[in-house]
């Protein structure tokens, strides 16, 4: 045999086995996804008898507008959910349905209408990404099952998705046709989009998985639990799906996405809870603030990671529980988020820099959130206390917020950041916000440590406002009484105006101003509709009773000071002695420099000018502009400006010199 004939016969045999390997991994493949679909909480939107019985001979069903074209909640797509309901009952193990005449005809005349007509919308994300979808699932669950004019016609659906995009757009497309061409053999896309894939799981500057571990989509803007949320659990689950086969994802992918949940994703909820600020304009969809769950995903991750099973299944413990994961302080600089827990609560904040951008409203969703985004900030101890309440809020009074009436949105400034020693932190914003001629500016800081946030206010000064200046101290779910500077004292329903107010509680929190002010606090059933706030929403009313606690400034020219502390109080009578000892000291809040020392010895400070200030017998200077935590073990310094260069402290007449980076991060320099 000669040398040609005999690389040939090789080469043939190569091809043999590597067809004989793809068909073993499409069998695979198929059936791990069936799996999952068997297993998955689709949502029965009616009982399968139900949706057959009101299926009209041409294969629509009455109820559902094929004429719309929202291009939010697109009404046409719920023919092809409730097809593939049909579907997951015909061919379900144990289904009462399980391979049924009548069902099957109805999922044939059903199915046949949409392949015929092949609905579009104006919005591509629907023709190419939610229809293909529903479609994938669809041939999925009849594989085998269909007529060969179905199938040919379901994958030319399936063939509307097309790679591109970046981040969570492009995992979703190049999953659809990865599907698609295992459904066909055609191993070299396969291979293509399986490459896409893994090169898009990375730590990036642009949309995806950024150094901090927080996600952006749409350029700097914290997506988290909306787009980031569909970036992760596509791709646990296409790894679960590929593991122990030629597409195996490499284990370097697998721990950049093992690390996305250990270092971003468990910090940035308690529980399965979180905050509008995670989810941008996805909080104004209907039961979003629950998006961080992942528990369908444990046993796909300890699969993966066998040897982190002990964390994720300490995931798994506080989702079941509503308890956080972890405990302390986590700044997030490349996302502007901060976050803080304990085991009582945790407290969340969203400010704003010339480095990242305001929310986003597209597809006329999140039609009243322009102050999303603007150091807004939120206690949750069990999570019930923002959970679905969007549609009934006062979305000029966001939680954490300081504001006038109007339509002011936020300025933004490059003087914002963090300081932390990764169990405390202060969280510093320069802060504007504007209304045509109207506008109010103050340099803010939030300083967690050990179970308080103080909250300061410095340099308040508002322009051309007659009618109203307030800061929110929070807007949550009324739940049980509200007690007034002393236990018994208890606020009535409707509209509360204060003087001197020494402090408030409500559900398990204590709100203290630092020294007695004018507060309003309002407790009140609120009506609302999901349409107000997102066009796909339902305009059915709701109601809800809302906690809404505000300072309101004095109306008068001139700088003001001020701020408050926020804290677990278990009971009024907890609330009252939180107050009358405070383990806190206000050294300074100027528009220079706002510095706090606390009772255990920890100093934390904002410098927003070169400056010093005197503590106690000690003198802290600073030789440009920075923030400092000066804590047992260390003293923590970062520059806000995210510009970094050398900076000079002087603490008790020791000098120390250090090079500050340029991305905002802490740095420890040894007392």
């Amino acid at each position: 045999m000669t040398i040609v004939k005999k690389f040939v016969c090789i080469w043939i045999g190569l091809l043999g086995c590597t067809s004989i390997h793809a068909q073993n991994g499409k069998k695979t493949i198929i059936e791990r996804y069936r799996t999952l679909l068997f297993n998955s909480k689709i949502e029965q939107t009616w009982d399968t008898r139900t949706t057959i019985s009101t299926l009209d001979k041409d294969g629509t069903w009455n109820d559902i507008n094929y004429s719309d074209d929202n291009p939010a909640a697109w009404q046409p797509e719920q023919h092809l959910e409730r097809v593939r309901e049909l579907c997951l009952a015909y061919v379900k193990p144990g289904s009462d349905f399980f391979e049924q005449k009548e069902l099957k005809q109805a999922i044939d005349i059903s199915l046949d209408h949409w392949l015929r007509i092949r609905y579009q919308n104006k919005n591509w994300w629907h023709n190419e990404i939610g229809v293909p979808q529903y479609m994938r699932d669809i041939l999925y669950l009849m594989y085998g099952r269909l007529t060969t004019n179905q199938l040919k016609n379901a994958l030319e659906v399936l063939n509307q998705s097309k790679v591109k995009g970046e981040g969570a757009n492009l995992t979703w497309s190049a999953d659809l046709v990865m599907h698609r061409s295992l459904l066909t053999d055609d191993w070299k896309t396969v291979r293509d989009c399986r490459d896409l894939l893994i090169r898009e799981i990375k730590v990036t500057k642009l949309d995806g998985i950024q150094p901090d571990f927080s996600y952006h989509q749409h350029g700097p803007r914290l997506q988290m639990y909306h787009y980031g949320s569909s970036f992760l659990k596509t791709n646990v689950r296409l790894a679960w799906e590929l593991h122990d086969t030629e597409f195996a994802f490499p284990k370097a992918k697998i721990a950049i996405l093992n690390d996305f949940i250990t270092e971003g994703w468990q910090w940035m909820c308690r529980g399965l809870n979180t905050v509008p600020a995670t989810l941008d304009r996805a909080a104004s969809r209907k039961n979003t603030l629950h998006d961080p769950d992942i528990r369908d995903l444990i046993g796909m991750l300890k699969e993966l990671n066998p040897d982190h099973a002990a964390v994720f299944n300490r995931i798994k413990n506080s989702q079941d529980s509503g308890k956080s994961a972890v405990t302390g302080y986590r700044y997030f600089p490349t996302s502007d988020f901060s976050v803080y827990h304990t085991d009582e609560f945790s407290f969340f904040l969203k400010s704003l820099s010339d480095r990242t951008l305001i929310t986003e409203s597209i597809n006329k969703e999140n039609i009243k959130g322009r102050l999303l985004n603007s150091g807004d900030a939120y206690l949750i101890k069990d999570g019930n206390e923002y959970f679905n309440l969007m549609p009934c809020w006062d979305w000029n009074k966001i939680p954490g917020i300081t504001n006038f009436n109007g339509n002011a949105v936020v300025e933004k400034k490059s003087f914002t950041g963090n300081v932390s020693d990764g169990k405390s932190g202060l969280a510093a914003m320069d802060y504007a916000i504007v209304d045509q001629h109207k506008n109010v500016s103050a340099h803010k800081v939030w300083v967690s440590h050990k179970g308080l946030v103080v909250c300061l206010i410095a340099g308040l000064t508002a322009h051309h406002i007659t009618d109203s200046l307030f800061t929110v101290l929070d807007q949550s779910r009324w739940r049980g009484d509200v007690t007034f500077n002393q236990p018994g004292n208890l606020l009535k329903a409707g509209t509360n105006t204060l003087n001197a107010v020494k402090w408030l509680h409500h559900s398990g929190f204590a709100y203290i101003p630092l020294s007695p002010l004018s507060m309003t606090v309002k407790l009140e059933k609120v009506a609302g509709t999901w349409k107000s706030i997102n066009n796909a929403g339902s305009a059915e009313k709701i109601t809800e009773s809302i906690f809404l606690p505000q300072i309101n400034h004095e109306q008068k020219s001139g700088i003001q000071s001020l701020g408050y502390v926020l804290a677990s109080a278990p009971t009024p009578e907890s609330a009252a002695r939180i107050a009358a000892q405070p383990s806190w000291r206000i050294v300074s809040n100027t528009s220079s420099s706002q510095v706090l020392s606390f009772a255990d010895g920890a100093i934390f400070g904002a410098f927003f000018n070169i400056g010093s200030v005197k503590i106690d017998n000690q003198l802290l200077s600073v030789s440009m502009p920075c923030l400092i935590g000066i804590v047992p073990g260390g003293i923590y310094i970062s520059d806000p400006t995210h510009k970094g260069g050398v900076i000079t402290v002087v603490l008790n007449n020791k000098k120390y010199q250090i090079s500050l980076p340029s991305d905002g991060e802490s740095v420890k320099l040894r007392k």
